[in-house]
């Protein structure tokens, strides 16, 4: 059965991420499990199910809930007390978007774009320090990560500094 891949159809408008239970961090780009993919909403989720169809999942919120499911494009799968699933056609995306209410990508106007880089510009002229090189305890000539410089480790139970790798650029 195929997948439908979220960041395709819909990356473009909304955000996109993945299961918890699945880390995409150190797989390439291409090699990321459609399976896992997610449209984050605020007021539940929605996942691929196979072919042309998608899950919607809400969870604490009944009346969310209860509005979802009395939808005629929908199908019920699962219905607790505090979780309904149900599966629906590709094609009536806007209409459970429109109660969940997916997390929309944040959006730059040109203007915006150009006055944002133009301050970064000035910035750079001035000499002004990268957030990195603000902190006291940070010297690039020893170490990249600061917090490993010379404080005292924040976590009672972390392994000692010697035992502690670096990760450099």
């Amino acid at each position: 059965m195929d997948c439908l891949h979220l960041v395709e159809l819909f990356g473009d408008k909304y955000r996109t991420g993945f299961d918890p239970a699945y880390d995409p961090r150190h797989r390439p780009q291409k090699s990321r499990d459609p399976w896992m993919m997610t449209i984050p909403c605020s007021r539940g989720v929605i996942l691929p199910f196979g072919g042309e169809y998608l899950i919607a999942e809400v969870e604490d919120r009944p009346r969310i809930a209860n509005r979802l499911s009395q939808l005629s494009c929908v199908e019920l799968l699962q219905n607790g007390d505090l979780f309904i699933a149900v599966k629906f056609h590709i094609h009536d995306f806007e209409q459970v978007a429109q109660l969940l209410r997916p997390r929309k990508k944040p959006r730059l106007t040109a203007e915006r774009r150009a006055a944002l880089a133009e301050r970064m510009r000035k910035l750079r002229a001035e000499g002004k320090p990268r957030a990195d090189e603000k902190r006291a305890d940070f010297d690039p000539e020893v170490n990249c990560h600061p917090e490993l410089s010379t404080r005292k480790s924040v976590r009672a139970n972390s392994p000692p500094k010697s035992q502690m790798r670096l990760f450099c650029d």
